[in-house]
Formats: structure tokens, sequence, C-alpha cells
């Protein structure tokens, strides 16, 4: 459990330096992909945390901070408005994690082995197109 806080405390600091408040929503998006990319054992330890957990969500009082810089995107026009937030950050949150979590999945669809740096580049190239349809 300890070494588990350590992994997801070393996480949240490097998840900082991702997100640079000046740039895009595909900006962000194809970081966290790269961030996966390049860590493929930290993103499984995240899901495996998330499928294992146990008890109730919790659900704090007021917007998530990730929803809220949605939100303000939406509102600053990167974004179109019929958008849910919450929902449309739930779909990029599982697109940069697909290669990850679904490998043969991924491979099977696109013919190219998520493994590999030309998985890395393609995918990049497609979501950033993908996230700028959004307007």
């Amino acid at each position: 459990e300890g070494l588990y806080a350590e992994l997801l405390a070393h996480w949240h600091e490097h998840e900082v330096e991702l997100d640079d408040p000046a740039g895009t929503l595909a900006d962000l998006v194809v970081a966290y992909l790269d961030a996966n990319c390049d860590q493929p054992d930290m993103a499984r330890l995240l899901v495996w945390d998330e499928l294992t957990a146990h008890g109730d969500v919790e659900i704090g009082p007021g917007e998530a901070p990730e929803v809220a810089d949605v939100r303000r995107r939406q509102q600053a026009g990167e974004i179109a408005a019929d958008l849910d937030p919450g929902f449309l950050l739930l779909a990029l949150m599982g697109a940069v994690a697909a290669g990850v979590t679904m490998p043969r999945m991924a491979a099977r669809v696109t013919g190219v082995d998520p493994a590999t740096p030309e998985f890395a580049t393609r995918y990049r190239e497609e979501l950033r197109r993908l996230v700028g349809r959004l307007r």
C-alpha cells in the first residue's frame, strides 16, 4: 500500500507537468497519451486500482477540477456547447488509455502493435484530429 501511494504521488507530480494552461485540449490529450505510451506500467496500475477499488465512489461537493477545466475550455469556444464536460472527459480518458488497457483490440482494429513507436505517432495524430473536431 505504501509503495502504491508513493507511485501515485510520483504520477501526480508528473501529471502537473502535462497540463500547460496555455495549451489546447488536443495538446493535453496528446500529453497524456505520450505519458501512457512512455509509462504503460503506471497506466496499467492506475486502471488496476480503479478496477479493484472497494467501497463507495466518493463524490465531493462541487465539480471535479478536471471537469471544471473542460468546462472552461468549452466556455472559451474550444469545445461545442452541447457536449457534457464530464462525459467528454471520461471518453477522452478512455481513448488515451486504450492502447495500454486493450492492446490486443488496439492491434486488431488498427493493424499496428500499440507497444511500437508507430502506434504512438499515428494515434497521437488521430487523437489530435478527433479533439480538434469537438468545436
